[in-house]
C-alpha cells in the first residue's frame, strides 16, 4: 500500500486511525519492556554477599556445611569483625574490618596477597574515608596503598590468651606493627574493608559470609539459613529489595501482555475492520 493510499483510508475510516494508536502503544511498550527487562536481568545475575550472625559461640563443621549446600550459595567463609586502629604520621583513625579466610578473598574479590605483612583491602568508599582521616593537617593522600602501624582488637585478644615467658610483658599484645591498607575494587557503595584472617581465630568465629549467585535468590537463602538459627542485620533490606525485585517482574509481565494484546487487534482491525480504499 502506497503512503498516499494510506493516508486517503486513514481519512475515510476510523478504525485505520485506531490501528495507528495501537502501533503506536506497541512501539512504547516495546520501549519500555526493553529497558525494564534488561533492568532485571542485569539485577537477577548480580552476586549478592551477606553476613549471617550465628547464636552458636562457635560453629560444627556440619552446620557450616549444610550452609555451603542451601541452593545458591557458592562461596563461604568465617566471618570474624576486627576493630582495627591505625596511625598515619601524626594522625589516627580507626576502622572495622571483617576477617576472612584466604579462599573467600581469592574467589570472591580476586585478590591474592603477597608477602606476610598483614594487609587490609578496602573498596573506594572506605579507602577515601580512611585517606580523608589520615590526611589532615598534612598533604592530600593520592595513592592507591598506605603503609601504617596497626592495632588490632583480635591480634590483642590472641596475644593476651597466650602463655607468657616469664621474662615477657603481656603488655606487648598491645604492640603497634606494621600494615597495609589497599585500595582495591571489591564494590559497594557503603564503606567495606576486609582482611585474610587467622584460621585459628576465624574457626572460633560464630558468624559466615556467603556469596550467592544471584541476587534473586537472596530471600530464598536467608529463610533456609534462618532455619539453622542464623539471623541478619539488614535482612529488612534485602526482603524490600526483593519486593522491588518482584513488582518489577510484574512490571515486565504486564508490559509484555499489553504489548501482544496491542499486537492481536491490529491484525484483528486490519484483517476485518478495515475496508477497500473507496474510489
Amino acid at each position: 500500500m502506497k503512503i498516499r493510499e494510506f493516508l486517503r483510508l486513514r481519512r475515510q475510516q476510523d478504525a485505520v486511525k485506531i490501528i495507528i494508536l495501537y502501533v503506536i502503544a506497541i512501539g512504547v511498550c516495546c520501549g519500555f519492556l526493553i529497558r525494564d527487562g534488561l533492568r532485571y536481568a542485569q539485577i537477577t545475575r548480580t552476586k549478592e554477599e551477606f553476613k549471617l550472625i550465628g547464636n552458636d559461640q562457635v560453629l560444627t563443621d556440619s552446620k557450616v556445611q549444610r550452609v555451603r549446600e542451601i541452593e545458591g550459595v557458592t562461596d563461604v567463609s568465617y566471618d570474624v569483625s576486627d576493630s582495627v586502629t591505625v596511625s598515619y604520621q601524626a594522625n589516627t583513625t580507626s576502622f572495622e574490618a571483617e576477617l576472612l579466610s584466604e579462599a573467600y578473598i581469592q574467589e570472591v574479590y580476586g585478590i591474592t596477597q603477597e608477602g606476610s605483612t598483614m594487609t587490609y583491602y578496602a573498596n573506594n568508599a572506605a579507602y577515601k574515608q580512611i585517606c580523608q582521616s589520615l590526611s589532615q593537617d598534612i598533604a592530600p593522600i593520592q595513592t592507591e596503598e598506605l603503609t601504617v602501624t596497626y592495632t588490632s582488637s583480635t591480634e590483642q585478644s590472641q596475644n593476651a590468651n597466650q602463655p607468657t615467658d616469664s621474662g615477657n610483658d603481656a603488655s606487648q599484645a598491645g604492640d603497634s606493627r606494621t600494615a597495609r591498607i589497599v585500595q582495591a575494587d571489591i564494590g559497594g557503595d557503603t564503606p567495606f574493608i576486609c582482611a585474610i584472617g587467622d584460621p585459628v581465630t576465624l574457626k572460633a568465629s560464630g558468624n559466615l559470609r556467603i556469596r550467592i549467585a544471584r541476587q534473586d535468590q537472596s530471600q530464598k537463602v536467608l529463610t533456609l539459613a534462618g532455619n539453622l538459627s542464623f539471623s541478619n542485620d539488614n535482612a529488612m533490606e534485602i526482603y524490600q529489595a526483593q519486593a522491588k525485585l518482584d513488582q518489577l517482574f510484574i512490571r515486565v509481565k504486564f508490559e509484555l501482555l499489553l504489548m501482544l494484546v496491542c499486537l492481536v487487534a491490529v491484525v484483528t482491525m486490519s484483517k476485518y475492520a478495515v475496508r477497500p480504499l473507496e474510489k
